[in-house]
Order: structure tokens, then C-alpha cells, then sequence
């Protein structure tokens, strides 16, 4: 009795194991899950190590405290500020990251 549930949770973590090492490929975590599930997490394994990398884009958005200009590129100061004369410096991003896929 204990030997088929020890089995069965091994090979769902083998499972689970293999769909995170699917996240930043084009199978995707769900599918590589799926495969591993129905077929072996080793097929699956198989499948995501065959699988391309997702291209990733990586943005940081910046935003000017006077004006309120966001811009996704960091400059030593605000480039609408700029253009008005003044050197307001903005060394601080409104949003962490984001991730374009």
C-alpha cells in the first residue's frame, strides 16, 4: 500500500519537476505537465530540453516627478524637461519590470 503512493507522489513531483523547467521554453509549463503526466516525466523532459527559448524583453519605465513623462529608457535626466531647459534627474523606475513574450 505504501509503495504506490510513495511511487505516485515521486512521479508527480518528476512531474511538476519537469513543467518548471518548461517555464522560459515555447512548450510552456502546462503542456510540458500534460506530457508528463499522460506519457513519462522523462518523455517530457525530452520534449522541453528539445524545445526553443522563449525571446524575452525585459522593459523598466521611468517617470519624471515634475512633468510626469514616462519613458522606457533611462537618461541622466528627463527628456521632455530637457527640451523645456531644466535638468530634473530621475534615477527611480515606476514599475520594477516588465516582461514582453
Amino acid at each position: 500500500m505504501i509503495i504506490p503512493m510513495l511511487f505516485s507522489v515521486v512521479y508527480l513531483l518528476a512531474c511538476f519537476w519537469v513543467a518548471a523547467k518548461a517555464k522560459h521554453r515555447k512548450v510552456g509549463s502546462q503542456r510540458a505537465f500534460h506530457i508528463a503526466v499522460l506519457l513519462t516525466p522523462l518523455v517530457a523532459l525530452i520534449v522541453v530540453l528539445s524545445s526553443a527559448k522563449k525571446l524575452e524583453t525585459h522593459l523598466q519605465f521611468f517617470r519624471c516627478k515634475r512633468c510626469g513623462y514616462e519613458y522606457s529608457e533611462k537618461h541622466a535626466s528627463c527628456p521632455a524637461c530637457a527640451k523645456e531647459g531644466l535638468k530634473i534627474y530621475v534615477n527611480e523606475s515606476i514599475k520594477p519590470e516588465v516582461v514582453l513574450r
